[in-house]
């Protein structure tokens, strides 16, 4: 028997107890080939051996690398990104609730503005998992769900028996930062089937969009806590260091229009997690994986319809937005950096007002002159939300006082006073109305 080449690795005895070298082929990264190796015995032998490999990723993880920025971005070079997004939960499921908010809900309305920003870049295809209308899984998922049960069953089987093994042995270990409701066994099975789905169909990036929810709190009133946060798979795994890499760049854009979690256990904010199967739980992911939790159902900016809209609308924007400028950061969209601007203002503004549209446009419009959130506070304390409180009025002011002329002088004012009246109104519509 001739051998043009053999590469030798020293391989932790874990591993070979839990088959990982004997039956776990990456098809996508790692050219595997069994070659027969005589024994003494006469007896043959199959041991994979990497033709492709990076032996230095191999001896710092036991999962090697299926996914790296660098190829991800290289791809963006020449070739389509393929992005996956699945709306959290379904329609028996619902996950979060608050009043008659249901989160499966909310995750359809969000995930329809960001397939259609994706649809229009030329450099991305977009697949949905759920229909944007009704809420059910489109017809390609719902018959792979049906059709391939038992070979996704397997699947499962395969992946919790390795990282089980791998646990047992001292080859990985557990690390569990946040506890999280279990899925029900049969959204357990979609979530396995979907990674299963995304591995075979080349997925680079997937998007599981989620609203939180506060456990501690009672009925219909609100929680303790506020703000978003991006779950990323635990380091250990495969998938971890493209998906932390993008979720970074993501949060760079969240974070300039929205509050960032103020729960202490998602300090940080990009939080990895070992548990989740959306990101790939008992490495059953290959391309990167996200899971956003946008806020918590119960925030003001969620509750108006209008309002909601309007900021479902802008989280979408930022995402695409924090996307797209991880693979081209000289990409700047033309305009505002807003989804919110322009906007005719007409109407006379004052502290009291809630759940308002124009209030919302107001402090986007405030946040672009970098008057709001007002000095020293942040948008944890005050939020872009359609409510006009305290924050909302003293950045107001400070925005009449900087165009002291055209706002304060006409009416022999020498402070700002907080109300946007009509010279105001006027100064805002040269700044952010195309049609003024």
């Amino acid at each position: 028997m001739r051998i043009e080449k053999i590469l030798v690795f020293i391989i932790p005895v874990g591993l070979i107890a839990t088959g990982f070298f004997t039956g776990y082929s990456n098809q996508r990264h790692i050219n595997v080939i069994s070659l027969p190796v005589e024994k003494p015995d006469r007896q043959f032998y199959s041991f994979p051996i990497f033709e492709s490999f990076d032996i230095k990723a191999f001896l710092s993880r036991i999962f090697p690398e299926t996914i790296t920025p660098e190829e991800i971005k290289r791809k963006y070079q020449s070739e389509k990104v393929r992005i996956l997004l699945v709306p959290g939960h379904d329609n028996i499921y619902t996950g979060a609730v608050f009043g008659d908010l249901k989160e499966t809900e909310l995750n359809v309305l969000v995930a329809g503005y960001l397939y259609e920003l994706f649809k229009k870049d030329s450099r991305f295809e977009v697949i949905i998992a759920r229909n944007l209308n009704g809420g059910f899984y489109t017809k390609e998922f719902g018959d792979y769900f049906n059709q391939q049960r038992n070979s996704i069953l397997s699947f499962m089987k395969e992946r919790k028996d390795l990282v089980k093994n791998l646990l047992d042995s001292g080859d990985i270990k557990e690390n569990v930062a946040i506890e999280h409701n279990f899925a029900p066994g049969d959204t357990a099975v979609k979530l396995y089937g979907i990674n299963k789905w995304a591995n075979e169909n080349d997925i680079d990036l997937s998007l599981h969009i989620h609203f939180n929810d506060d456990p501690s709190r009672k009925g219909y009133y609100s929680g303790e806590y506020s703000g978003l946060a991006i779950y990323v798979p635990e380091e250990q795994y495969s998938n971890a260091r493209a998906s932390k890499d993008i979720a970074s760049s993501l949060l760079n854009e969240l974070k300039q229009y929205f509050p960032l979690s103020n729960n202490p256990l998602e300090k940080g904010t990009v939080i990895e997690a070992q548990e989740l199967i959306a990101l790939g739980s008992n490495a059953s992911q290959e391309g990167a994986a996200l899971l956003l939790e946008y806020g918590y159902i119960y925030e003001a900016r969620f509750l108006d319809p209008k309002v909601r809209e309007k900021v479902f609308g802008e989280l979408a924007f930022q995402t695409y937005q924090g996307i797209k400028k991880y693979f081209d950061p000289n990409y700047l969209e033309p305009g505002f950096q807003t989804s919110l601007l322009p906007h005719k203002f007409r109407n006379n503004l004052k502290r009291g007002l809630s759940a308002s549209v124009d209030v919302l446009a107001l402090q986007a419009a405030l946040h672009e002159q970098k008057l709001y959130p007002p000095p020293e506070r942040d948008l944890g304390a005050c939020p872009i939300n359609g409510n006009f409180g305290p924050c909302t009025e003293r950045a107001v002011a400070l925005f009449q006082e900087r165009y002291k002329k055209e706002v304060l002088t006409p009416t022999d004012l020498f402070r700002g006073t907080g109300f946007v009246g009509s010279y105001t109104l006027k100064k805002l519509n040269e700044l952010y109305s195309l049609n003024y």
